[in-house]
C-alpha cells in the first residue's frame, strides 16, 4: 500500500495479460527461451534438466507455485511473495513479479543455493557472460585510452564526465536476456556518440554540474555485465582518480538474475580481464580500481532487494537510510528503472520528479528503453517516436538520463 514514502497515486501495474504488449510476448516467448537456451549452453544432469523443463511447460497458464527452496537466503521472503500472488498464473501476475519469479524458478531448479548439489552457487549464465566480454574486448581498450587520456588532466573535466555517463547509458544496449551474445548486434546504435538524438531526456549536464559540487559519496546500482559494466568501471575510475568524488558504493545482485545482470563474481573476473597485459590502457584503469578497492574508497554492497519483486518505494529501511547517506545514486538498466518506477503504466508525460520524489537521496536514471514503462517525456514527443520508430519503447535504441537533486 501506497504510504508517505511513495507515489501518492499509483496506476495498475503491467502484466502479461495485456494482449498485444511486450510483457505478454515476454512471459510467452522470452522467458521459455532463455530457460531452453540455460539448458542447452550447461552440462546439466538430468533431474536438473527435466526441472527447467518442468519451468518451461508452466508457462503460461499454470498457477505460480510456492519455492522449494529452503536453504535459500530469501526463501522466507520469497514464499511471502508468492503467497501474495496465489491462485493466478504466469499472465495474471504482474510483469515485474513474473520475471523475477521465473529467474528464482530457475535458480531453484539448478539448485544454486542447495550445499552439494551440481548446481551450488555456480552461474547458469556463465557461458553468456563470458561471450559478452569476449566480444568488447576491443571495445573496451579503446574507451580506456580515451578514459586515461582524462584522467591525465590535472582539474576536473565536465566533458570527461558527460561522455562517460553517455557511454555507461549506451553500455545499457548490452542485456544477455534480450539479446544472446551471439545473436549478433544487441540493439541501439551503432555509434553512441553519434546518438544524441536517441537521448529522449538528456540531463547529463546537470548530472554532471551535481557531481563536481562537492560530492562525497556515489552509490551505483549495476545492471549488466559485459561492456556496460566496464562503462560503469571505467566511470568509477574517473570520478575517484580525479578527486571528484571520494567514496563510491556498487550495488550488484546477490545471485544470477536476468542472465546478464552484474553479480560480485563478475567484477572480479571483469578485473581480471581488464588487467590482462595485452591491454595495456584497460590494465592502467583496473590497477587503479584494485587500489581504490583496497583503501576503501571503492565498496561492493551487496542486497537481496535488488533481486526482490519489490518497487523501489518498498525498500526496507535499513536500505533507504544506506542510500539517504549518498550524495547521488546512480541507477543503471531498465529493470532498475522498471523498479523506480514500480513497473506501472504511468503516463508517458507525468515527470520523472513526481514520480521518484520518495527516493532519499538525490539520483540519476540510465537506461536504455526495452520495456513498456516511461516518464518525463513530452506529449508531441512521444507522438513523433510512434511515427518514426513503431518499436521505440522495446528496441534498446532510444535512452534516458533522467535526474531528480
Amino acid at each position: 500500500m501506497p504510504d508517505d514514502s511513495s507515489p501518492n497515486i499509483i496506476p495498475e501495474p503491467l502484466r502479461g495479460s495485456d494482449s498485444g504488449t511486450f510483457a505478454h510476448s515476454s512471459v510467452v516467448e522470452r522467458l521459455p527461451e532463455i530457460a531452453q537456451r540455460t539448458i542447452d549452453e550447461n552440462d546439466f544432469r538430468p533431474e536438473i534438466i527435466r526441472d527447467l523443463e518442468e519451468l518451461i511447460d508452466d508457462i503460461p497458464q499454470a498457477l505460480i507455485r510456492p519455492l522449494a527452496d529452503p536453504l535459500a537466503p530469501d526463501a522466507d521472503s520469497w514464499a511471502g511473495y508468492v503467497a501474495d500472488h496465489a491462485g493466478l498464473n504466469w499472465l495474471e501476475i504482474p510483469w515485474f513479479f513474473a520475471e523475477f519469479y521465473f529467474y528464482r524458478r530457475l535458480l531453484e531448479a539448478t539448485g544454486y543455493f542447495q550445499v552439494g548439489e551440481q548446481g551450488y552457487r555456480a552461474d547458469p549464465f556463465l557461458e553468456q557472460k563470458a561471450q559478452g566480454l569476449r566480444l568488447s574486448i576491443q571495445l573496451m581498450e579503446d574507451l580506456a585510452a580515451e578514459v586515461n587520456a582524462w584522467s591525465d588532466v590535472n582539474s576536473p573535466q565536465l566533458e570527461g564526465i558527460e561522455a562517460l555517463l553517455v557511454q555507461s547509458l549506451w553500455g545499457n544496449r548490452a542485456d544477455l536476456s534480450m539479446w544472446p551474445a551471439d545473436g549478433g548486434a544487441q540493439g541501439g546504435s551503432e555509434n553512441p556518440k553519434l546518438a544524441e538524438k536517441h537521448i529522449l531526456v538528456n540531463t547529463v549536464a546537470q548530472v554532471a554540474d551535481h557531481l563536481t559540487s562537492k560530492v562525497v559519496r556515489v552509490d551505483i546500482v549495476l545492471d549488466n555485465a559485459g561492456f556496460e559494466l566496464t562503462t560503469d568501471l571505467f566511470l568509477v575510475d574517473f570520478l575517484l582518480q580525479s578527486g571528484v568524488v571520494q567514496q563510491i558504493v556498487l550495488h550488484p545482485k546477490a545471485y544470477p538474475i536476468f542472465v546478464s545482470d552484474v553479480i560480485s563474481a563478475d567484477l572480479t573476473k571483469t578485473l581480471e580481464r581488464l588487467g590482462d597485459r595485452s591491454l595495456p590502457q584497460a590494465n592502467m584503469i583496473a590497477a587503479r580500481i584494485l587500489r581504490f578497492l583496497k583503501n576503501g574508497q571503492l565498496s561492493i554492497h551487496e542486497h537481496l532487494f535488488w533481486t526482490s519483486p519489490l518497487a523501489l518505494w518498498e525498500m526496507p529501511p535499513a536500505l533507504r537510510a544506506e542510500l539517504a547517506r549518498s550524495d547521488l545514486v546512480i541507477l543503471k538498466g531498465d529493470a532498475t528503472y522498471r523498479r523506480l518506477l514500480g513497473d506501472r503504466h504511468w503516463p508517458f508525460a507525468k515527470p520523472f520528479e513526481e514520480i521518484v520524489g520518495y527516493f532519499p537521496a538525490p539520483i540519476a536514471a540510465l537506461r536504455t528503453l526495452k520495456s513498456e514503462v516511461a516518464c518525463g517525456l513530452a506529449s508531441s514527443q512521444i507522438a513523433d517516436l510512434r511515427a518514426e520508430d513503431p518499436d521505440w519503447m522495446i528496441n534498446g535504441r532510444w535512452g534516458l538520463i533522467q535526474f531528480r537533486g
